[in-house]
């Protein structure tokens, strides 16, 4: 073989070596949303408010590819869409030389608007059982009257318009409230103890009631 075809043979292995290095080198991006299908992945610089549809879930990319095409300084910004659920955000630096490999949990729009309708529903009771405790008890009926249109099937709504009904001595409707009370939740133990309470007190047979 000559120096000349042996050069040539020893360039093409190195060029060979080279590519392969660079092949398996390439780290990926792996975006799973367990129990979500096809969640919308896009790729954007922190800079650009654009976003660009790169794939769906499952979805598998290299991570070299995504920082060069849209990674503007040094961050890129991935984000995981699906329509009802709240978007999950996650940046990446450039020159990460390391697998991405993000398990996303999507959480629905509905349960995390459900939640803040409960916060908010706890924060307003604590106001009541203020006006309860200063003994603005028309106030106090309000209140928990307008809770009770979003709030119907929580127990502890009638049994606070029992304590107030109790309180302003109008034993008849605060029997009524706790008895509601303990209709919307049986396990209410103190709605039952006020109901078996007032109707011994108003000569009422409790059986069946």
């Amino acid at each position: 073989m000559s120096k000349v075809s042996r050069t040539v043979k020893v360039i093409l292995l190195l060029l060979l070596l080279v590519f392969c290095v660079d092949v398996f080198a390439d780290e990926k991006v792996i975006i799973k949303t367990p129990g979500i299908e096809k969640a919308i992945i896009y790729a954007r610089s922190n800079f650009d408010k654009k976003k660009n549809k790169i794939g769906e879930t499952p979805y598998q990319g290299s991570l070299k590819n995504l920082l060069q095409r849209f990674a503007q300084v040094n961050v890129l910004v991935i984000d995981v869409e699906k329509k009802g659920y709240e978007t999950q955000s996650f940046v990446i630096m450039k020159g990460a030389d390391y697998d991405v490999n993000l398990k996303v949990k999507l959480k629905s729009l509905y349960e995390i608007g459900r939640v803040q309708k409960i916060d908010l529903m706890i924060s307003q009771l604590f106001k009541i059982q203020g006006m309860i405790r200063s003994q603005k008890f028309d106030e106090a009926i309000r209140k928990l009257e307008e809770l009770e249109k979003d709030f119907g099937n929580f127990s502890i709504i009638p049994e606070l318009q029992g304590i107030v009904l109790y309180m302003k001595k109008d034993i008849e409707k605060a029997l009524g409230s706790f008895r509601k009370s303990f209709a919307i939740n049986p396990k209410n133990a103190d709605a039952y103890k006020m109901k078996i309470y007032l109707e011994k007190k108003l000569g009422i047979d409790t059986v069946g009631n």
